[in-house]
């Protein structure tokens, strides 16, 4: 059986292991996802660029139904098991008819880059992860550069910034206790806009969230 990164590497219009100096994903996916490949996985990726990210997904999971948005109608295209559609990030309602497509195993966000997408989509889409599914964030690279008002050190809204926030939400049950032994809901815990975060990892490029089962 083929590994994903060999899958990657024989389609072609993607960008998940092109530039494995910048941009190697598909080991990591690899890693989380192959004990589930021969199951009816339900996956979507927002960005659909050349075609090729989706038809990976399809060799991969070779009983799943992979879903595909972009706000790019000439991107769009049916195969078996590939179904796509227009979806516009900057637009909240386009995001919320997108979720009512769920739930699904796995949201990959691929699409547009900029922080104001990559927060306000994680926040409206990680609802439509089922439990104990993936939520991924792609290019996180683009935290740094300001083409898409990224920033080092950070200014402003940091999708990077954001993301490291939210291991509160995972820790939060510490929250409410101001030290071992304390009675319980002495700290006020706060209401994060992302909940039921099982774990996040920081990988280079690319984070995963994991929803709680």
């Amino acid at each position: 059986m083929k590994t994903l990164k060999e899958i990657g590497l024989e389609i072609p219009g993607h960008s998940k292991c092109e530039n494995l100096e910048l941009e190697d994903y598909l080991p990591v996916y690899d890693q989380l996802w192959s004990s589930i490949r021969n199951e009816p996985v339900k996956m979507l990726e927002i960005g659909i660029g050349k075609k090729g990210s989706l038809r990976i997904w399809k060799e991969y999971f070779q009983n799943g139904d992979i879903y595909g948005a972009d706000i790019d109608a000439d991107k769009l295209f049916q195969e078996d098991r590939i179904t796509t559609l227009i979806t516009d990030q900057n637009n909240a309602t386009s995001l919320q008819e997108l979720a009512q497509l769920g739930p699904f195993d796995i949201i990959i966000d691929d699409g547009g880059h900029q922080m104001f997408q990559q927060v306000n989509c994680l926040i409206t889409m990680f609802d439509a992860v089922k439990p104990g599914g993936y939520y991924v964030v792609e290019d996180i690279c683009t935290s740094y550069w300001g083409s898409f008002r990224g920033s080092f050190p950070p200014q402003g809204l940091n999708t990077l910034t954001f993301l490291s926030e939210l291991i509160h939400e995972v820790n939060k049950i510490f929250i409410g206790y101001t030290n071992w032994g304390s009675p319980p809901n002495s700290r006020q815990v706060p209401e994060f806009p992302v909940k039921n975060i099982e774990s996040i990892s920081f990988h280079q490029g690319v984070v995963i969230l994991r929803k709680k089962a």
